[in-house]
């Protein structure tokens, strides 16, 4: 099935998104709670409705980024039949998002 190295790249894309989102789907679910119920004010302050909603959406942005350039690797090489310009651009991007993601600037 895979007959190109882009779409071994492709892969380690695909499976980065499918650990995103269902760490999308937790903080959606962890917002539909804090937003209907009456929650503690200790665990609100340690971690906010903001706080969660931000994450929710970064998350949401980043799993269907990923999953979107990973189905991209796969399938460009097939339709082209021919390898990517460069497979170590591919997984510079993959590390770079995956650094960028990481770092999350602290609140102040």
């Amino acid at each position: 099935m895979i007959k190109y190295e882009s779409q071994k790249v492709a892969l380690y894309h695909i499976r980065l998104s499918l650990l995103l989102f269902p760490l999308q789907v937790l903080m959606g679910l962890w917002l539909a709670v804090n937003y209907g119920f009456t929650l503690p004010q200790a665990l609100v302050d340690d971690f906010s409705f903001a706080t969660a909603r931000a994450l929710h959406t970064n998350l949401h942005v980043a799993w269907l980024l990923l999953g979107f350039m990973g189905g991209t690797y796969f399938i460009l090489p097939e339709e082209c039949e021919c390898e990517l310009f460069s497979v170590k651009l591919a997984w510079a991007q993959l590390l770079l998002f995956a650094v960028a993601a990481r770092t999350v600037p602290q609140p102040s």
